[in-house]
């Protein structure tokens, strides 16, 4: 039953998470004809600073992970709702995540992700998990079973490890040096330093 939540609730915290990526320029897109796609100018994007892509258009990479992740919460919900096995939902969730993400790679251009036999790492990833979720999904498992009433003490814990992922995904410390830390690149020096 955890299995098939964490799987449920999974991708609208990717989705609300790659609203991070969008402040921070990481999991950018590469170059496309000028009439598509955005444009990133801030300096202390890496976008700008580490891919060297300042004011060219590129594909909106964390805007097409945000479709795929509420299309693919849309039909996790449908299951959860018609009482399907956790180990379709949670074999589901992660065939059809990876197969988002095998597509979106394709579009992508960090210049710092390693690539092995010419694709991405996160691209062999992708096809690991999708084998992982073809055999959960070939299991048995048992139907999960849509809650009537829902505790003040199940909301509050909810809404607690909510705030608790916003914090991890969202929140800055700009004197820090520990990775991933920051949501851009090293800041310009302010003018009294």
């Amino acid at each position: 039953m955890l299995v098939a939540a964490l799987a449920t609730a999974a991708p609208i915290t990717q989705a609300l998470g790659r609203l991070r990526c969008v402040v921070q320029g990481c999991c950018h897109g590469r170059p496309v004809l000028s009439a598509q796609g955005i444009r990133i100018r801030n300096p202390m994007s890496r976008i700008v600073s580490l891919a060297k892509l300042g004011g060219q258009s590129i594909h909106p990479t964390p805007l097409y992970s945000i479709v795929a992740n509420v299309a693919l919460a849309v039909i996790l919900f449908r299951l959860w709702s018609s009482n399907a096995p956790w180990t379709l939902i949670a074999g589901l969730y992660l065939c059809l995540s990876s197969l988002a993400r095998f597509v979106e790679e394709q579009f992508r251009g960090e210049p710092q992700t390693p690539l092995k036999a010419s694709l991405p790492i996160y691209q062999w990833l992708a096809a690991a998990l999708f084998a992982v979720g073809l055999v959960l999904m070939g299991l048995p498992g048992a139907a999960v079973q849509s809650a009537h009433a829902l505790a003040a003490t199940a909301a509050g814990a909810a809404f607690l490890m909510g705030l608790v992922a916003a914090f991890l995904m969202s929140v800055d410390f700009p004197n820090s040096k520990r990775a991933f830390s920051q949501l851009t690149v090293n800041s310009p020096a302010r003018p009294d330093e």
